[in-house]
């Protein structure tokens, strides 16, 4: 992360931390409730950030199929 830092906006960190986050959670070897309670909380988390790539248009906020 320290790498982008200062060269794209807190905001994209911030989701590519969360992004991050949610894939450690993903692949332990072995979830109870509370594991599972920390991957949808994170998840929850990545869409709340995730608007930020549409708000500088990197992605398109109405995606045709």
């Amino acid at each position: 992360m320290s790498a982008i830092e200062g060269f794209v906006p807190c905001e994209v960190i911030q989701c590519f931390h969360t992004y991050l986050d949610f894939c450690y959670i993903a692949h332990m070897s072995a979830f109870t409730q509370s594991t599972l309670d920390q991957l949808d909380n994170t998840l929850k988390h990545f869409h709340t950030h995730r608007v930020i790539f549409q708000q500088l248009g990197v992605q398109d906020p109405t995606p045709s199929h």
